[in-house]
């Protein structure tokens, strides 16, 4: 079992363009970036004449259905759909205490490796847990990999050119969000009454 955070496609579209700007290490590297604005960018289509994508679309889609460059359609969205329901625990960005949360009580990342009688007893389990949760709420005060750029405003031309271009990861979203619903109606359900009464042990953050 797998697990992923899910972001809205027009903030991970831009974050794309920025980070791709200067990241010589990435595939989709393109230099060019940085001497177009944002519009440009979401104006764009196609493949430079050096082979560089001009604009990257629906990018979840395509990473999950292994198409990475031409043409995609409602069949590989579909496919996307069936990976994240059948192979993923979702958490949601806008959400993401609570996604680490639930990852945390999933995956067991919550129970200490360590024998609490062969190092300090019982307080050793405890500091053990205490820097994990504070090792990830750091993590989540940082937004992880999150690199400064111009913020894009809902309903701007370039944010309207960019929904209409990642329609397909649009809708994946969507689904992962109403996905993210049902699997807190049934895999988690007793973890959220838990954390509800705050009688389970898990992540807090200060």
């Amino acid at each position: 079992q797998l697990f992923t955070i899910m972001r809205h496609p027009i903030h991970t579209s831009v974050s794309l363009f920025y980070y791709l700007s200067y990241a010589k290490w990435e595939q989709f590297y393109n230099p060019e970036f940085g001497n177009m604005t944002l519009y440009e960018y979401a104006s764009s289509s196609g493949s430079n004449s050096d082979g560089h994508a001009a604009m990257i679309d629906n990018w979840l889609v395509r990473y999950l259905s292994h198409e990475e460059r031409g043409e995609i359609s409602i069949w590989h969205l579909n496919f996307a759909k069936e990976m994240l329901e059948t192979k993923f625990v979702i958490g949601l960005f806008d959400h993401l205490e609570e996604s680490i949360f639930r990852f945390q009580y999933y995956f067991g990342w919550n129970h200490d490796n360590h024998n609490s009688s062969s190092s300090g007893g019982g307080n050793h389990t405890a500091m053990t847990k205490a820097k994990k949760t504070q090792c990830v709420c750091n993590s989540m005060k940082r937004h992880f990999n999150q690199h400064e750029h111009a913020e894009i405003v809902e309903g701007s031309d370039e944010w309207n050119l960019l929904l209409e271009k990642n329609k397909y990861d649009m809708e994946l979203y969507e689904f992962a969000i109403d996905l993210y619903e049902r699997q807190g109606n049934t895999i988690f359900t007793e973890l959220l009454e838990k954390r509800e009464t705050k009688k389970e042990s898990g992540l807090f953050c200060e």
